[in-house]
């Protein structure tokens, strides 16, 4: 079995949206941990004016990181996501895996950084950053084993006005 996190975020029918699809993931995998909701600005979806609610998942699964990000895929359409270019304004549901690896909750694994996927936005994007480090103070997934909870007090005070419901 491995560990996944997984983000979640939505613009449009937030708090439902975000409800309901927590309760589609505890239908389909182990939950072990999830952050709360936190409410950043757009950042990709620059026509949207509307605040995402994001949060973090951890999860244990079977499945294969492909097949995990194809199950995510099935779980936002069913939230009805249009996937459009340039980016839509409104996103009823976006699930990313942001980690996954065997025990990425286990300490020592966090300490070491073993994991086997690792989404390159967690350096640099506050709406990831924050709801990981509430749910894996610890995490050093990273290529130079910096901590998560360090990346955050490296971003802009603008960046870091997430917000916790």
């Amino acid at each position: 079995m491995a560990e996944a996190v997984i983000l979640m975020g939505s613009n449009f029918k937030k708090q439902s949206n975000i409800l309901d699809a927590v309760s589609e993931l505890e239908s389909r995998f182990l939950v072990k941990k999830y952050s709360k909701i936190y409410e950043t600005k757009p950042i990709n979806h620059k026509q949207s004016k509307e605040s995402f609610y994001n949060v973090a998942i951890l999860i244990e699964t079977s499945l294969s990181p492909d097949t995990l990000k194809e199950t995510l895929k099935d779980i936002e359409n069913q939230f009805g996501r249009v996937r459009s270019v340039p980016k839509s304004e409104v996103v009823s549901m976006d699930l990313d895996i942001a980690v996954y690896g065997e025990k990425v909750g286990d300490k020592s694994l966090m300490i070491e950084g073993e994991v086997d996927v690792l989404h390159p936005d967690i350096k640099r994007q506050a709406y990831m950053a924050c709801p990981i480090v509430e749910i894996l103070p610890e995490f050093k997934g990273l290529a130079d084993t910096e901590a998560v909870s360090s990346i955050i007090q490296r971003l802009t005070i603008q960046d870091r006005k997430s917000t916790r419901l």
